[in-house]
């Protein structure tokens, strides 16, 4: 089934992006061991805070722009596209700096992060070099230069995992963490920058009609996308800011760890098939072909790749992670082995949500994101204050398994949608 499930260009692209995903996660798996013996669950805990923040904002930093690049069937106005989604992002930016410097201090105290201190102010840059990489990373499918793609991801991971070890070793605490993943970001941008700069003189330096008729064009990607992108940012870094707020340092360092474990190897299937899942559908919609039966065998496909490590890790998380990464970290797989079957359903049904994106269905998107977020508002506020962060797991698997199935439900309904349509 699996080796008639796509078209070539379709399996060299995603082979192409697979493999090197594969070797740029390969990377921070083989450094955790180390990391987490130089850097205290306390110290992931106050690094997973700040992360948490720059990974809420950036799925809007580009205006979702980014996502649009890839529909274009012409190559000048995908360039086009591209310009617009970083201005879009240095907007975007400027207004987070802004922001920052009059209450910086303010939204520090509110997620009991003080501890964080002068780091929040660096915060802004990074949404920067995030949202330059991500645009360029989707340029880069719109051209399926699908190896641009693969090297960016493992420089990024390079970087990060180098300079966490390096400044572990001399003693930096958490800073040390932060200053991994801001560098790898920062490299990731500069390297998409140089390789497309051709483009970038171009298409992407002018604002002509063409620009305003593509901005027009894809309006509802920042009117309707980007907002509810923001929301479901949001939405995910609520684990986090909860824990912080709720429980000590340590259980936010055990869930940062064990996510991490986590959604690194799934993410070698995830992220690159969630990125020409993107072009596959929109694809199928622009020559009116039904998407459902794709999203059928890709569904089966990926329900195969997730069963075989989640039936392992529920059966031997603690001990995995007290050999693993040492004795202090046992309890990470204990929360782990309540938490896999949530992750599991959730890569199925985020992998292939590119789907409603290719099919412009970005107001369905959005409504789901406002149901996930008020939801998930509601299951923290009402378990977190009891310290129970057994109980509070429990419930999550609950919540996520009926809101990731809702969202498959939607998913399916946009894919039905390609029959017979007319771009």
């Amino acid at each position: 089934m699996v080796s008639r499930l796509f078209i070539s260009p379709f399996v060299r692209g995603l082979t192409t992006l697979s493999v090197g995903t594969a070797l740029a996660r390969v990377i921070p798996i083989i450094s955790s061991p180390l990391l987490t013996r130089l850097y205290s669950p306390v110290e992931f805990g106050l690094a997973a805070v700040f992360l948490a923040l720059i990974s809420a904002v950036t799925p809007a930093v580009c205006g979702k722009y980014e996502v649009a690049l890839v529909l274009p069937k012409d190559g000048d106005d995908s360039a086009r596209v591209l310009g617009i989604a970083i201005r879009v992002s240095v907007g975007l930016t400027i207004f987070i700096a802004v922001l920052f410097a009059l209450s910086g201090g303010s939204l520090a105290r509110l997620l009991r992060a003080e501890a964080v201190g002068l780091w929040l102010y660096v915060l802004p840059m990074a949404v920067l070099t995030t949202g330059i990489g991500t645009a360029l990373s989707y340029f880069a499918i719109q051209r399926e230069d699908f190896g641009n793609v693969a090297r960016g991801q493992m420089i990024n991971s390079a970087t990060a995992a180098a300079l966490g070890i390096t400044l572990g070793y001399l003693g930096a605490g958490f800073g040390g963490l932060l200053m991994g993943w801001l560098a790898g970001s920062a490299v990731t941008a500069t390297y998409f920058l140089f390789v497309y700069r051709s483009a970038l003189r171009s298409e992407f330096l002018g604002w002509t009609e063409a620009h305003r008729n593509l901005a027009k064009r894809y309006a509802d990607f920042p009117l309707y996308n980007a907002p509810s992108s923001l929301i479901n940012g949001i939405t995910a870094q609520l684990p986090t800011f909860f824990l912080n707020y709720f429980f000590p340092g340590s259980v936010v360092g055990h869930f940062s760890v064990l996510t991490r474990v986590v959604e690194t190897p799934l993410s070698v299937l995830s992220t690159p098939f969630s990125q020409v899942n993107l072009k596959k559908v929109a694809e199928l919609a622009n020559r009116g072909i039904d998407a459902r039966p794709y999203i059928l065998k890709a569904s089966l496909a990926l329900a195969a790749v997730v069963l075989l490590p989640a039936i392992l890790l529920v059966s031997v998380a603690p001990d995995l992670f007290e050999f693993v990464f040492g004795s202090e970290w046992r309890q990470a797989g204990v929360y782990l082995q309540i938490l896999m079957p949530a992750f599991a359903i959730r890569f199925i049904a985020s992998t292939l949500s590119t789907t409603i994106e290719a099919t412009e269905h970005n107001r369905l998107a959005a409504v789901w994101r406002v149901v996930a977020l008020l939801t998930t508002v509601s299951v923290y506020l009402a378990i977190s204050p009891r310290g129970d962060a057994i109980g509070l797991f429990r419930a999550v698997v609950i919540m996520d398994a009926s809101l990731y199935s809702l969202y498959y439900v939607f998913i399916w309904w946009a894919a039905s949608k390609t029959i017979n349509r007319v771009t």
